[in-house]
């Protein structure tokens, strides 16, 4: 939140969202997809992304488990 010149609040508008997590193959892919099914499915669009917080994973895909989350709830993060 920010004070406008005349000392009320507003809200900056949201651009985009970064999903974060450890690897990057679990949690913050399944988030990411998750919201963008949700988002896209509301008639929205917004920057989406996930990452990591350590290099361990760097460029591995989603991993399987969360994959099968994914698609048992019709969201694809296998890309």
């Amino acid at each position: 939140m920010r004070k406008t010149s005349s000392g009320s609040t507003s809200a900056k508008p949201i651009n985009s969202i970064l999903f974060v997590c450890l690897g990057n193959i679990c949690r913050s892919p399944l988030a990411e997809g998750v919201f963008r099914d949700v988002w896209t499915r509301r008639g929205r669009s917004m920057l989406l992304d996930s990452a990591a917080t350590s290099g361990w994973e760097v460029g591995s895909a989603p991993d399987p488990r969360s994959v099968s989350v994914a698609v048992g709830h019709g969201v694809d993060i296998a890309a």
